[in-house]
């Protein structure tokens, strides 16, 4: 301990020599003179008084005196550290051993103690001396000269070390990039920089790691010769806040090093953050006081504009001010880095130039330290920002000869070191291994990143795609290949299945990986998949058509897929982006190229198994895939797993809705057994002919019956392919037909529903062009070549039946078909000439219909209404998309006919009302009744099945050579 003592008097004596060995020490004893005789004359004064007062209550009540002087005592000094924190400010006063408020606060409180006490025992009693009313003074200052040397000497040091730098930036403890020796150099560079103020550009593409390079190069330099501050200017508010926060961050800096007192952060809770709430009452009166700043001893210079004719010893008061009136600087540069200028407001940016300009003028006669003014620039966006506004802001101009015109302005500039491609790859490889590793990810070995292939040309494998993946990303910037790191982090914290459980592998890492990257820099891509990806799924469905017509309607317009993405993303893509998005598309969505093509068969879906290229996996993974919810496609699976170990009660146990969705699922997956095709076709068909599911009449939108219907055939068309071509017919093949039978002359089943079948398979006219066509077309010739006589003579029983039911009959329409606009058209021979078969269609469709109210409604669905429509002319005008070129309109039901029914119901409907008033008025204008003929429509199921030999044309006895017009 003695030791320990000795150490510190010598290491106190050697910095009082240097202290008296300054220029300004006579100025500072001087100072220190004053302000202790100030102190001194107040104890006298009150000194006495203060003391006897506390004599005082302490007779009149000692354990009560005790007590509040206590808590006087500790609430003194809870006031003391909560406004200057006095430890903080002994550390920093020792640091630089500059003369401050806390050289003087302190040396002159000791003093009047001294002087006091020393007073005292000579005007004052011996013996009142030595009771303690006057030596306890001496007492007090060798406490708080010990504390100062305990302090100084034990606790933790002040930490120098520069710590605030961009979000996101690396320093040299992390540098992957190899910036490590690069930005030692600019830091040398810097030291050797000779004017007072220097403006140095660091140039680089956003993202590519200007931020981290500039954190290097301060992190280069030796904290302890040098001061440094960092602005973001997107930290403001607006323009004016700018200087609030350059006044800040200036003070901050002094404050770091030499103790100033804090002007701007009592009491304002989060004000760094919130800035626009303003300071406290406690602020505010600091700063007023802060105007009346000056200094005691001049400050030094140390750094002047070589071409200034006059040398100064000392700066000049303004500019002491500036500096806090410190007495000396002890460091040699001040680096004050300024970030995100591309990124800021323009008035933000004038005031940054402005302050630099000022800082050179007021600052010619000598600065106290050295200013480098370090700005992080990606030069084309700043360019194209000043750009922006070069025609509305003649500041622009201004800002532009500063930046890039006028080279005394921007004297240095520091360009990122170039990337090397070996140390590009390790960095990215190093990333996506950590969460390889972490998810434990099933992925290719022995990766060896290139962009040899072309995705869109053809389907990569895994190893394939990662490699041409990673090869892309070499190509951008550190900042994207971060944030698709942190993307996959979170994608994999996300992905979790129905009950919790972790599914990682479910959809290959690649896919994952790319889609991520393209998030970020092609995110309409996103936007497409999601408008456009239900048309990929399930092509056997009812939907099936809209497909077909969406890609017709692409190829009549001649354009394909980047032509599809602008016509859905409403977005024009640069031609030179046209590969690049093509390859995009190619790695995660490479069915898209099947699609387009027109030979393409669903089947091909298959090998696209476990990645985002199948169709179903690609919906799952927009629906945020993230397990919680369950999809269709894994509940699929899951049955589909379950089906081929249990066939038995598998799907007998299904709702009707979960069976069609599987029976989907099945359709696209060609390895399927045939076993399972077999069992779906029986027990759809069961279903429907006990049913099991239910009819729903009229109603014309799709329903399960009519899905049933779709998705039996097209388990009829897997189970067909599966069975080997033969001279006779296989068993399957057999039941395949034994099931068309069943559900063909079932009377549980209505005629719509079995048109719907005989429409698939048999009319090869109809969405000719289609892979799913020409599959059913092939399943037809099969069943006739093996069925002929039975196929046809099923044919001839339905529209056998159909005449028996609703054409000669009295079944009524409207009880028994859902889309009884279907029943009816498609029954039509398709002839104009066949008076007496459409009268028959008319009468079938006029039977009790005015029983029926909403049937009604949808026969007026075809007429439109607007309540200022007044001539069939309004309705041309108003409604582009009405024609009465329809021949099914008037084939079943004539405007006249509808009218009338509808006079004669019960109906009670407001729209069906004025319908009603608006087109009985019109009802006989020349071009309604034009657009009202009946034409010959080849299209209709009957008029192919006469045409091809399955059934008899009408008798030409009742056939007449003329139109039909409308009753």
């Amino acid at each position: 301990m003695p030791l320990k003592i000795f150490e510190i008097l010598r290491i106190k004596g050697q910095d009082l020599r240097r202290f008296i060995q300054k220029s300004y020490f006579f100025w500072v004893v001087f100072w220190l003179f004053v302000t202790s005789t100030f102190f001194s004359i107040i104890i006298w004064i009150y000194g006495k008084e203060i003391i006897s007062l506390a004599l005082y209550f302490y007779n009149l009540r000692p354990a009560g005196s005790v007590f509040v002087g206590i808590i006087g005592f500790f609430i003194l000094v809870g006031i003391l550290i909560f406004t200057i924190n006095p430890i903080d400010k002994l550390k920093r006063q020792g640091l630089r051993s500059q003369p401050s408020w806390v050289f003087y606060t302190y040396w002159s409180l000791i003093n009047t103690f001294i002087i006091y006490s020393l007073t005292s025992f000579t005007w004052q009693s011996r013996e009142f001396w030595w009771n303690g009313n006057w030596s306890v003074f001496l007492v007090v200052s060798l406490m708080i000269i010990l504390s100062k040397w305990i302090i100084e000497s034990s606790g933790e040091k002040l930490d120098l070390s520069f710590t605030r730098f961009a979000s996101g930036s690396t320093g040299i403890d992390n540098d992957k990039l190899n910036f490590k020796a690069s930005a030692k150099n600019a830091s040398n560079g810097l030291l050797n920089l000779s004017d007072d103020v220097n403006v140095v550009g660091l140039y680089g593409g956003l993202g590519f790691g200007k931020s981290s390079y500039a954190r290097m190069i301060l992190e280069s330099l030796d904290e302890n010769k040098a001061l440094y501050t960092y602005i973001s200017l997107t930290e403001t508010n607006e323009a004016k806040d700018f200087s609030k926060l350059f006044s800040e961050r200036w003070l901050d800096t002094l404050s770091e090093r030499y103790p100033k007192i804090d002007i701007t952060s009592h009491l304002p809770f989060m004000d760094s953050i919130l800035r626009e709430s303003g300071n406290g009452i406690i602020s505010e009166l600091l700063k007023a006081i802060s105007t009346f700043n000056l200094g005691l001893i001049k400050t030094k210079s140390a750094f002047c504009d070589g071409f200034y004719s006059k040398k100064n010893f000392f700066t000049s008061s303004a500019i002491a001010k500036l500096f806090g009136n410190i007495t000396e600087i002890k460091e040699t540069m001040w680096v004050i880095m300024v970030d995100e200028i591309e990124r800021a407001q323009f008035e933000e940016i004038y005031r940054l130039v402005e302050i630099i300009e000022r800082f050179k003028n007021e600052g010619r006669s000598g600065l106290p330290i050295k200013l480098v003014f370090l700005f992080c620039i990606s030069e084309p966006d700043l360019n194209n920002y000043l750009t922006a506004f070069s025609d509305s802001d003649p500041r622009a101009r201004l800002l532009r000869t500063f930046f890039y015109d006028d080279p005394k302005s921007i004297t240095h500039r520091i360009f990122i070191p170039t990337v090397g491609p070996e140390i590009k790859q390790e960095f990215i490889l190093d990333l996506l291994n950590k969460v390889i590793e972490r998810e434990t990810l099933d992925v290719p070995k022995d990766v060896n990143p290139h962009a040899i292939g072309d995705p869109s040309r053809s389907f990569m494998n895994h190893k394939d795609a990662i490699e041409h993946t990673i090869a892309i990303l070499k190509e951008n910037s550190p900042r994207i290949i971060s944030r698709i790191t942190i993307a996959l982090d979170f994608f994999y914290g996300a992905f979790r299945n129905h009950i919790g459980e972790s599914q990682n592998n479910n959809i290959r890492f690649n896919d994952i990986l790319t889609l991520e990257y393209i998030k970020i820099e092609y995110p309409y891509l996103i936007d497409f998949f999601t408008k456009t990806i239900h048309i990929l799924i399930n092509q056997a469905e009812t939907n099936n058509m809209d497909s077909y017509f969406i890609k017709e309607d692409l190829k009549k317009r001649q354009i394909g897929i980047i032509g599809w993405i602008e016509m859905e993303t409403k977005r024009k893509i640069p031609d030179v982006d046209h590969p690049k998005v093509l390859s995009m598309i190619g790695l995660v969505m490479h069915y898209y190229f099947d699609f387009l093509n027109r030979d393409y068969d669903t089947k091909s879906k298959e090998k696209y198994l476990g990645t985002t290229s199948y169709p179903e996996i690609m919906s799952d993974y927009l629906s945020l895939i993230d397990g919680v919810t369950e999809t269709n496609y894994r509940k699929n699976n899951r049955i589909y797993i379950k089906h081929k170990t249990n066939p038995e009660d598998t799907i007998s146990s299904l709702r009707v809705g979960d069976l069609l969705s599987y029976t989907r699922f099945i359709f696209d997956i060609p390895s399927a057994p045939i076993s399972v095709n077999i069992d779906l076709v029986e027990e759809i068909s069961r279903r429907m002919i006990s049913g099991g599911i239910k009819i729903d009449p009229m109603n014309v939108d799709d329903t399960a019956f009519s899905e049933g219907m779709y998705q039996l055939v097209f388990q009829i068309i897997a189970l067909t392919e599966k069975e080997r071509d033969s001279i006779f017919p296989t068993e399957n093949l057999e039941k395949a037909f034994r099931v068309v039978k069943s559900v063909l002359s079932s009377p549980n089943i209505s005629i719509g529903i079995k048109f719907i079948m005989l429409s698939s398979l048999v009319n090869n006219e109809r969405g000719s062009g289609s892979s799913i066509h020409g599959r059913l077309e092939n399943t037809f010739k099969r069943l006739l070549k093996h069925f002929d006589k039975e196929m046809r003579d099923l044919i001839k029983e339905v529209f056998l039946e159909v005449k028996i039911k609703y054409l000669d009959g009295s079944r009524i329409l409207y009880k028994e078909e859902e889309n009884f606009f279907y029943t009816l058209y498609q029954g039509w021979s398709g002839s104009k000439d066949s008076i007496h078969e459409i009268s028959k269609i008319r009468k079938a469709a006029q039977r009790k219909l005015k029983d029926y109210p909403e049937a009604i409604k949808l026969y007026w669905r075809k007429y439109p209404i607007d309540e200022e429509w007044t001539t069939l002319d309004d309705v041309f005008e108003g409604d582009r998309f009405f024609s009465m070129n329809d021949t099914s309109n008037p084939v079943y039901m004539p405007l006249k006919t509808l009218i009338s029914v509808t006079k004669q119901s019960e109906i009670d409907d407001p729209e069906i009302s004025m319908k009603l008033k608006f087109w009985e008025k019109v009802k006989d204008d020349p071009r309604l009744k034009e657009m009202a003929v009946i034409r010959d429509d080849q299209s209709t199921l009957r008029s192919y099945l006469i045409r091809n030999g399955f059934l008899d044309p009408e008798p030409k006895s009742i056939i007449l050579t003329r139109n039909l017009q409308e009753e």
